[in-house]
């Protein structure tokens, strides 16, 4: 008995841990972000228009744009966020960032890492990766799994 009780209750857990996990760069820092990106393999049915860029199409959205899109997730191949004026410990935090690794070229800062918030990930030199920031002094892009756009 002791046994299905232990086995009920890592499945609720599996369960809840999945429900309740961000699925987006989005939902994690929608007060923070300036200008929202993202990519997809096909064309989106909104009113902003999307780049296309070899394979599939790139988009750019600010709060107000982003908002009213109402996107489906299911389509988004990549997600990237512009933030200002936040440093490095609070996207840290935000995200539940392990760090895999940083480099340091030009004034900026690239950061690997891996977050449970989020559900896909990479692997880079045999680690898991989902998050990839590029850091100067005033702003930080946050990619998830890798920033796509130039920085």
């Amino acid at each position: 008995m002791k046994k299905l009780l232990v086995l009920f209750f890592l499945l609720v857990s599996l369960f809840c841990l999945n429900t309740f996990q961000a699925q987006s760069l989005f939902s994690v820092f929608a007060s923070d972000a300036e200008t929202f990106f993202l990519t997809t393999n096909s064309p989106l049915s909104t009113s902003v228009k999307g780049v296309k860029n070899g394979g599939g199409y790139v988009y750019s959205f600010n709060k107000s744009t982003l908002n009213s899109a109402g996107l489906n997730l299911k389509n988004i191949t990549s997600q990237s966020v512009v933030l200002n004026n936040k440093s490095f410990n609070y996207i840290q935090q935000k995200l539940n960032l392990k760090i895999v690794s940083k480099s340091n070229t030009n004034n900026v800062m690239e950061i690997l890492g891996y977050s449970n918030k989020l559900k896909n990930f990479v692997y880079v030199n045999g680690n898991k990766v989902n998050i990839q920031i590029a850091l100067n002094k005033t702003n930080a892009i946050v990619g998830y799994p890798l920033i796509l756009q130039g920085f």
